[in-house]
């Protein structure tokens, strides 16, 4: 029954973008030792397998995956759950220093933005306080 359980888990196992890639993968990986454990190893493919299946809902890991797939083929070797846990850690990584990235570029264009408004505004109304007030009515 146990074992059941734990086989449920894995194959329901699904990402959820905006989550932790690194939990996520740590989780499944826990669930195929607690497996191995009570005497149900799992095979590298079918392990692989699940965790493919758990990215359905993130399409952008997608083209990890297919390039890993791609270099597989060539080298006419197949990938290891940790060669796959490694590279899509990798790629979450970068996903999420880059969503970092712009997200502080965005807070100081907005900064400069809100300062240059100040800047301008202020100029202009120096540039009134300067205006004479003298009428010509030549």
């Amino acid at each position: 029954m146990f074992q059941t359980e734990l086989l449920t888990q894995l194959q329901n196992a699904r990402f959820i973008p905006g989550s932790k890639m690194r939990e996520h993968l740590a989780g499944m990986s826990n669930i195929a030792e607690r497996l191995a454990e009570i005497g149900c190893p799992m095979t590298e493919e079918n392990f692989c397998s699940y965790i493919r299946t758990s990215l359905a809902l993130a399409p952008e890991y997608k083209s990890i995956i297919t390039s890993l797939d791609t270099i597989a083929r060539r080298t006419h070797t197949a990938v290891t759950s940790q060669e796959l846990i490694h590279n899509l850690n990798m790629e979450a990584n970068s996903a999420e220093l880059e969503a970092s990235m712009t997200k502080s570029t965005s807070a100081m264009l907005s900064a400069h933005a809100k300062a240059k408004g100040k800047d301008s505004k202020s100029k202009e109304k120096l540039a009134g306080k300067g205006k004479s007030k003298r009428h010509c009515e030549n």
